[in-house]
């Protein structure tokens, strides 16, 4: 086994084992190794052991071909199990000379384990280090409910960091380290990581939101440490979503660790499950990433209307009147509307097309839901937002012509003061009273406030 830092490859580890091809369930004797690049990927380069090369020919072959499941195990010079449980055959060479030879067979993987030993030891210490990506750092921890989450940098942090931003690409920039309460103990490595992991991600989607770049973990390494001796035990590497956004950072960097100390203990199941946090974010993540600015507008609005929808539900307000009430209120208006429309000498088929469009009148509009949820939350919109219509004008704009009728500049202002409005959303349902960058004033540092203009007085 190898450790590197390199620019290339983080981890690389080097076993001999069988690779079974889940297509027909042949198990291939080969000597393989397998590491995890800066950027999360997971490659796996693999040589069969033996000679002729022969038998295994279509199998290999079909499973490139169609793209079968893949899986690796084998073990270390030193030990170590390694168990590659997803991988895909992505090129492999083939030549006979005095016998046939299949080489250079190459191979992506999801995820792998390596497994130092399967027993834990009693009173060890143990520590947690996960790999993040596209985390910038300025002194952070986060004190969990499982312990002190300790983050720093990548050795290679400022050059990483230059192609993150340049480049919009994906890449580890720093470490988290969990050193666990010693009263908190499973019986294995994996109960230890199944345990914390949700944390983890927790943290991750709240730094994500602040810093307007997808975040993710890429590896768990486990280490217990006895009288001084420090050991990995186990390590969990995953593919982390890779997803291009560069840095549209909310909080500013030194304030980022008291960002997330006061964010964490307010990020529950139920806010999502109640108020569609985790989605929107997704969507208002998904917005800054896209090119063109109409289409950042309507990926920002996704965001909004999502929020929109999940407090309708919440609330019961999906409907203006329930069914059974509409539908005898429809009939009565549907006759009414006949009786008018043939008056007129409205063809049949127009006034089907009507009668379509008078059930929507049983929905709220658009306008008076967000409004009606900003006032439910105490948010205000004013300063940012003074018209809601506007920017639902807008979106239906794009969705129907294809572009705004506002010119570049503008249409970029009303996106920039649409995201201000779901930051704003979205800092309120986590109770965050700390200071924000104001992307409408120049990226001014100021103390975030859900109701700036006091629209809603307190009672």
């Amino acid at each position: 086994m190898g450790t590197g830092l390199s620019r290339g490859s983080y981890v690389e580890y080097d076993a001999k084992g069988t690779m079974r091809c889940l297509g027909d369930g042949t198990e291939i004797p080969v000597h393989f190794r397998c590491s995890q690049h800066l950027d999360g990927t997971i490659a796996v380069s693999a040589e069969i052991e033996g000679k002729d090369h022969s038998r295994y020919f279509l199998t290999v072959q079909k499973s490139f071909q169609e793209s079968l499941r893949v899986e690796l195990v084998g073990e270390t010079e030193d030990g170590k199990t390694i168990t590659i449980d997803e991988a895909r055959i992505t090129s492999c060479s083939s030549h006979f000379a005095a016998e046939f030879t299949l080489s250079d067979i190459r191979l992506l993987a999801l995820q792998f384990d390596v497994k130092g030993r399967t027993t834990m030891s009693e009173g060890a210490t143990l520590t947690l280090r996960f790999g993040i990506t596209n985390f910038k750092l300025f002194r952070a921890s986060v004190q969990t409910r499982f312990g002190n989450l300790i983050f720093a940098n990548h050795p290679q942090y400022e050059e990483i960091l230059r192609g993150i931003e340049t480049y919009k690409e994906t890449s580890l920039t720093c470490f988290a380290m969990l050193t666990l309460d010693p009263n908190i103990r499973y019986e294995t490595a994996e109960g230890y990581l199944n345990a914390v992991k949700d944390d983890m991600t927790r943290i991750l989607t709240l730094s994500s939101f602040a810093q307007g770049s997808f975040q993710d973990w890429m590896f768990c390494e486990i280490f217990e440490e006895t009288d001084g001796q420090r050991e990995m035990v186990y390590a969990h590497h995953r593919l982390p979503r890779i997803k291009p956004t560069g840095f549209h950072e909310i909080i500013y960097l030194p304030a980022i660790a008291e960002y997330l100390s006061k964010t964490y203990p307010s990020y529950g199941d139920d806010l999502d499950e109640e108020r569609g946090f985790n989605y929107a974010l997704e969507w208002y993540l998904e917005s800054l990433s896209a090119e063109v600015i109409e289409s950042r507008f309507l990926l920002a609005f996704i965001s909004l209307e999502l929020l929109v929808d999940r407090f309708e539900t919440a609330n019961n307000r999906e409907l203006v009147l329930d069914k059974r009430d509409f539908e005898q209120f429809f009939e009565r208006l549907q006759k009414k509307a006949k009786e008018i429309l043939e008056e007129m000498g409205v063809e049949p088929d127009k006034r089907g097309a009507i009668y379509s469009g008078l059930r929507g009148a049983n929905r709220y509009s658009t306008e008076s839901s967000l409004q009606l949820m900003l006032t439910h939350y105490k948010i205000g919109h004013k300063d940012v937002v003074s018209n809601l219509n506007e920017i639902i004008s807008i979106r239906d704009e794009i969705v129907h012509r294809g572009v705004a009728k506002l010119d570049g500049k503008t249409l970029i202002d009303k996106y920039v003061r649409l995201m201000c409005l779901i930051q704003r959303i979205l800092l309120s349902f986590l109770d965050y009273d700390g200071s924000i960058m104001d992307w409408s004033n120049g990226y001014k540092v100021i103390g975030f406030a859900r109701d700036p203009l006091v629209e809603f007085p307190a009672e």
